[in-house]
């Protein structure tokens, strides 16, 4: 484990390996790109350390940031009764985009079940292809989340205006 005081330094050695492993493993998306999608340089320079193994550290802090959406799409089919919001939220979406919260989440399972594989059995070649694999899905599913995100503001929007009225 590389672990410095220096937040920039730590990025710069996790740069470094990254960069060692797209040139092993081709596939994997660029560095920047990456940061941009997972802010993996804000973990980094926060948590001021990282495996030795960048497609390692960066599988697991892809999976890390893609599970948050987890929790937050559980509640669009599954609501807490003791939650108003979630409650309230879930009366909102009909069974068709619940049907596609529930497809992203087969996703997401999906993907935690083969990551938890990767973790018995370290392979450097099959981290890198769940990164670029993941890296392409993760795009594809992003439109979807947005279209749940966009309703769910909406409907709150709404009932701001509705107040306000």
């Amino acid at each position: 484990m590389t672990r410095t005081n220096e937040p920039h330094k730590a990025i710069e050695h996790f740069r470094e390996a990254y960069e060692r492993a797209c040139d092993t493993h081709k596939q994997l998306p660029p560095l920047d790109d990456f940061d941009h999608e997972f802010d993996v340089f804000e973990a980094i320079g926060r948590e001021r350390h990282f495996p030795q193994n960048a497609a390692r550290y960066a599988r697991w802090h892809m999976l890390r940031t893609i599970n948050n959406w987890g929790g937050f799409l559980h509640e669009f089919i599954l609501p807490n009764q003791q939650s108003a919001v979630s409650m309230e939220e879930y009366n909102y979406f009909d069974e068709k985009e619940k049907q596609e919260v529930i497809a992203i989440m087969n996703w997401l399972m999906y993907r935690n079940r083969t990551a938890g594989l990767l973790q018995i059995d370290e392979d450097d070649t099959k981290n890198a292809q769940f990164i670029a694999d993941v890296w392409k899905e993760w795009h594809a599913r992003k439109p979807q989340l947005r279209a749940l995100m966009k309703k769910s503001a909406d409907i709150w929007k709404g009932k701001i205006e509705e107040k306000m009225r």
